[in-house]
């Protein structure tokens, strides 16, 4: 580590020991690039490009979590989920379309956070929910058969999107742990004797 105190040279110094430890130094350096850093290497130098703005990926499903929560669009089975928004307290796609497949003025759906429904580590889950019939097969003539909720533990149906952290006072979210990145198929598969059957989400 280089202390730029010893470079300063007072008038009557000897500039040549302070110049040999700033060339030792900077032979000593190595430039360690990041995400978004680009290196050029030329006769007259390297050149470094930085570009802050990278384009995330912007995959299905996507949590975003504060007092409410916004979700990327995601599909099972080619169904567009739904979500219960805040502002008009119905139930509504995330791909901002009706029923119809007609574009909506209305925004993305908010989903309202409840703050007291977590486990004893103050987490919770955005969960993805699925009506599959006795025959193992999406039950799409309902509405509302693919749709994200707030829960508070892990359910036996279904899969996480995200797992969500909160504060010591469990008011605000301090984490987002995204966990789904695909759309999905899903199938049923028997698990004891008894015949209880539960639900896989396979990434499409």
């Amino acid at each position: 580590m280089l202390n730029v105190n010893e470079l300063e040279v007072k008038k009557g110094d000897k500039v040549l020991p302070a110049w040999k430890k700033l060339v030792s130094w900077i032979r000593r350096s190595k430039v360690i690039t990041g995400p978004g850093i680009r290196l050029s290497f030329t006769p007259q130098g390297v050149v470094a490009v930085v570009n802050r703005e990278e384009s995330p990926w912007k995959h299905p499903w996507k949590c975003s979590v504060g007092d409410t929560a916004y979700v990327r669009p995601g599909t099972v089975e080619g169904v567009v989920a739904s979500m219960m928004d805040d502002n008009t307290k119905t139930l509504r796609r995330l791909d901002e379309r009706d029923k119809d497949g007609n574009k909506t003025d209305d925004g993305p759906p908010r989903l309202k956070i409840n703050f007291k429904k977590h486990d004893d580590e103050g987490k919770f889950y955005i969960w993805l929910n699925a009506e599959i019939s006795d025959s193992g097969t999406l039950d799409n003539t309902v509405e509302g058969a693919v749709t994200v909720t707030q829960e508070r533990i892990k359910r036996k149906k279904g899969q996480p999107l995200a797992v969500v952290y909160l504060d010591e006072s469990r008011t605000s979210v301090v984490e987002t742990f995204q966990i789904a990145h695909h759309n999905y198929k899903v199938q049923l598969q028997t698990t004891d004797t008894a015949g209880i059957n539960r639900q896989l989400f396979l990434p499409e």
